[in-house]
């Protein structure tokens, strides 16, 4: 991966930032892809992360299914 530096960029001093590599499955999006993300804040407030909203690892679907398994009740009705 090639980043390209501008000098002439407009330049933010934040006093708070960090990065992190999310993957975007855990945030909603149908893909496994890690994503690069930056946050800075410029007013000294704490950084908040968001936290993910999606299940990791095979936990249950909305059908209480888990790894591919369907519940007898989605079958039978009941």
């Amino acid at each position: 991966m090639l980043i390209k530096y501008d000098d002439d960029a407009p330049r933010i001093r934040c006093r708070s930032s960090d990065f992190r590599v999310l993957n975007c499955a855990d945030f909603g999006d149908p893909t496994t892809r890690q994503r690069f993300f930056f946050i800075g804040r410029t007013d000294g407030e704490p950084l908040r992360w968001p936290e993910p909203t999606h299940a990791k690892g095979g936990s249950a679907d909305l059908l209480g299914a888990r790894g591919g398994e369907v519940p007898a009740s989605a079958l039978t009705g009941g």
